[in-house]
């Protein structure tokens, strides 16, 4: 009994010092970790499912803060991947990040954007090159241009 009470007390004391040694063991074997993990997850599946579904659960709320913060995050990133270190609609100028919007300059029928929308767009957009077809408008350009097909601004000055 005394042998299990100084082992307790030796990774009490040494916790740091014990992560990082296993944290290197499982780094130099990596095949291993990963499959005795993939074991546990088949053999624990239904416990770790509701384990996970009373989390998310229990911290919805945190949760989604969480997600609008890291959209909000992307969305600003990709702005500025696109329209500049401020961002402004490439038509009126307009430079309030709350009313810019991506444009598809040649609309959208193009297959790679069916089914990508929401955040993972917006990180999807700066992970890659520059999509030439896109574009940063402030909202109501880019109606005028879905409605009418020219922005009112681009009549004004011609």
């Amino acid at each position: 009994m005394q042998n299990t009470e100084y082992w307790r007390q030796y990774r009490i004391k040494n916790r740091e010092k014990l992560r990082v040694s296993y944290r290197a063991w499982c780094l130099k074997n990596r095949a291993k970790t990963r499959a005795y993990n993939r074991a546990w997850y088949h053999k624990n599946k239904v416990r770790q499912h509701e384990s996970m579904r009373k989390y998310r659960i229990e911290n919805a709320t945190i949760l989604n803060q969480n997600n609008r913060e890291r959209a909000q995050k992307f969305r600003l990133e990709a702005l500025s991947w696109y329209g500049g270190v401020i961002p402004k609609c490439a038509c009126c100028g307009e430079t309030e990040n709350k009313f810019l919007s991506f444009d598809h300059i040649n609309g959208r029928n193009n297959a790679k954007y069916k089914n990508n929308h929401g955040s993972n767009w917006y990180r999807n957009l700066t992970k890659n090159e520059k999509d030439p077809d896109i574009q940063i408008l402030c909202y109501n350009c880019n109606l005028s241009k879905g409605f009418y097909g020219i922005c009112p601004h681009k009549i004004l000055r011609n």
